[in-house]
Parts: C-alpha cells; structure tokens; sequence
C-alpha cells in the first residue's frame, strides 16, 4: 500500500487495503489514510478516519495514526477539522505540532502557522535544536 501511495497509485492502495483478508493494523491505515488524502474524496476520508477510531482504539491510542489523521484534514482544506483533531489529542508529539503548523501553511494562513510555532515552542514537551533556538529568539 504505501509503494502505491508513494507512486501516485492511490486507487490501488484503497484496493489493496479493501482485499486485505486480516485486520489492518494503525500502520496500515496509515497508508490507507495517505491514500485518502492524495483523492481528496470527502467520503473517503470520514470513513477512514471511522474506520481507525473503530478498529485501533480512538483518539489517543495511536499517536503515529493520530497525526496521520490529521495530516489527512490538513492537506485535503478541511482546517476546521484538522483543527479540532489537534485539540482532541490527548498526547501531542513534534510530528504532531509540525503536522498542525504544516496544515496553516498547506491552507495559506500563514500567521496562524506562525502562532502555532511559538505555541509549541511555549510547550515544554517539545524541543528544538540550539540553532533553532536562536533563530526563534528573534520571534518571540
């Protein structure tokens, strides 16, 4: 799935992933996910967001298949969505706060991606290289 993800082929991953005879597991519904976003089919992407909550445990059970998620809303506009995925998430990771700031970016409102910035960086969990702490002095 995820080489028919990489290659353009996102068809064939959502067929791949619907022949699939066990039960997919968060990684593979990562790829599935991916797969949904390249489509940008509103049904797809609802059902496959039900079909993780469903099958690995929900919200916050996964945070790999949680900022897939919202990756997914991110790059498809759907902000609002993206948006209240991030508020939601019990556990927040750099991938996760990186996937948020990138949302803002990929949707054009880049003082939001800004603000999103100095939010993580105000968040103790997360941490960033000495360079970039230099460089982000000047923001704040």
């Amino acid at each position: 799935m995820s080489a028919f993800v990489r290659n353009g082929r996102e068809r064939d991953a959502l067929f791949a992933f619907g022949s699939m005879d066990v039960r997919p597991n968060a990684l593979t519904l990562v790829s599935a996910l991916s797969a949904c976003s390249g489509l940008k089919d509103d049904n797809l992407r609802k059902s496959g967001h039900g079909h993780g909550l469903r099958n690995v445990g929900g919200i916050g059970s996964n945070i790999i298949l949680d900022n897939a998620i919202l990756k997914m809303y991110g790059r498809c506009w759907e902000l609002g969505s993206a948006c209240h995925m991030f508020e939601v998430m019990p556990y927040r990771d750099v991938v996760s706060w990186t996937t948020a700031i990138s949302g803002y970016a990929w949707n054009e409102r880049f003082w939001e991606a800004i603000e999103m910035f100095v939010l993580m960086l105000r968040d103790g969990d997360v941490k960033i290289r000495p360079l970039w702490s230099v460089c982000c002095k000047l923001v704040l």
